[in-house]
């Protein structure tokens, strides 16, 4: 399953792209976020890994002026938040 959601951020001045893919491997369901500049198509933040309350990412990181790393799908959307809202 795969999808994309795009919003432009007026405080920020920019149009973002949240692309999403989720894949079933046998018990195991994975997923790939990615939050882009719609235009000039540099990443802003990235997540991969297990969906579940004790899944831990593979990779999960924001970056914006400083790369910052998180350990969960939790504290990967507050970190997007800031991009995909306001």
């Amino acid at each position: 399953m795969a999808g994309y959601t795009n919003h432009y951020n007026q405080k920020l001045n920019k149009c973002f792209v949240r692309l999403n893919s989720t894949k079933a491997s046998g018990n195991v369901l994975n997923t790939y976020t990615a939050v882009l500049d719609a235009f000039e198509g540099r990443q802003y933040a990235e997540y991969f890994g297990g969906i579940g309350d004790n899944a831990k990412p593979n990779v999960c990181t924001s970056t914006s002026d400083e790369t910052k790393y998180c350990h969960s799908l939790q504290e990967f959307e507050a970190l997007v938040m800031a991009y995909m809202e306001q």
